[in-house]
């Protein structure tokens, strides 16, 4: 009698040591960015995505082996309905906090939101577009406690 052996990725169910391990490589960046002490903030960030994109990918797999094909668009309205929650909270904060400590440039924070709202945010750092440094202070501070 024949076996038919599933693919590994099919097979996997939730994997909570991974989500976890998943946010302490968010608080490692956040720990980078927010103190003097954490200087490998880019370890967190690669075992963030690394992490994501084996998650992705073996969602991926597990629709490819039940239904035989992918849906892109299935695909990318389950991401979206996924994040867009978190998203919309994140920058409602964002720009409530935005207009109480920094209205000099609300604009700039308001262009800021919509460009990361479409996830096009780095695209002007991208193409070398030079932005204004309304946070230079904050970087030249970060800098300053570094160095």
């Amino acid at each position: 009698m024949s076996e038919r052996h599933e693919p590994a990725a099919s097979r996997l169910g939730p994997l909570p040591a991974l989500d976890g391990l998943r946010g302490v490589a968010v608080l490692a960046v956040m720990a980078y960015h927010g103190s003097d002490w954490a200087t490998e903030g880019f370890l967190g960030f690669d075992v963030f995505v690394a992490l994501s994109g084996f998650l992705i990918s073996s969602l991926i797999v597990r629709e490819r082996v039940s239904t035989g094909a992918v849906s892109v668009r299935r695909f990318y309205a389950r991401r979206g309905l996924r994040l867009m929650p978190g998203l919309l909270a994140l920058l409602a904060i964002y720009l409530v906090v935005a207009a109480v400590f920094d209205r000099e440039f609300i604009a700039k924070h308001v262009e800021d939101a919509a460009s990361t709202l479409f996830y096009a945010a780095n695209f002007p750092r991208a193409m070398q577009i030079p932005r204004p440094a309304y946070l230079a202070p904050c970087m030249v501070q970060m800098q300053c406690r570094r160095g």
